[in-house]
């Protein structure tokens, strides 16, 4: 076989194999997904440091005297949320929807020791940035409903709420985190902020990743 129809027949064997390459059949090292991507939910539990502020008692139906001074108290915090994550370059953005749970706070009134607690729910923007493999600290930014419970029934308001964590993968599809999250509102002179510091359990759908330690 002479030279022109050898390269004649290489062109020909070529020519399909060009178009492979040039459509991204051939991975990179930029299209990778991120195992912090895809539908997720998750559920946590915590403490809720609270501090419940009653101006005007008679705003508000659940009985409660005024405090003298208000006090700072401590109870349990739990919540729910489930939302959507996105990687943009080297982050990670998500939205998700969140209901929290925040009971057995307690302060002391004239008329003695009240329970008072707490639910709140709302939308959230998550912003995160892998550092590895397994290993994303984030910011929260979001919008929500705070509402007063027990003996702080009656306080309610719509307000903002962000706060800081970080999420561990330390299996395909699942993850733990460690989040601080803060929340306040105030009306009719009665006030509420709340500090909530939980762990949490969440399920990544669309990841299949397995974490690299």
């Amino acid at each position: 076989m002479n030279t022109r129809k050898k390269l004649l027949l290489l062109t020909l064997v070529g020519f399909p194999v060009a178009p492979a390459f040039s459509e991204g059949q051939v991975p990179s090292a930029n299209s990778v997904v991120s195992p912090f991507t895809g539908i997720y939910v998750g559920a946590r539990a915590g403490i809720n440091d609270s501090n419940f502020g009653n101006g005007n008692p008679s705003a508000l139906a659940g009985g409660s005297t005024n405090l003298i001074p208000p006090q700072q108290n401590y109870g349990t915090a739990m919540g729910l949320e489930a939302g959507y994550a996105w990687g943009l370059g080297p982050t990670v953005l998500g939205l998700d929807a969140y209901y929290g749970l925040n009971a057995n706070g307690r302060s002391g009134y004239m008329s003695g020791i009240q329970p008072y607690g707490s639910r709140d729910y709302g939308l959230a923007l998550k912003f995160g940035y892998p550092i590895t493999s397994t290993l994303m600290p984030y910011a929260r930014l979001g919008y929500g409903h705070l509402t007063g419970t027990l003996s702080a029934a009656g306080l309610s308001g719509d307000t903002a709420n962000g706060g800081l964590g970080v999420e561990y993968l330390f299996a395909p599809h699942w993850s733990v985190s460690a989040e601080w999250n803060a929340m306040s509102i105030a009306n009719n002179a009665n006030t509420m902020n709340n500090n909530t510091y939980t762990l949490g359990v969440n399920y990544y759908f669309g990841s299949t990743k397995s974490p690299v330690h």
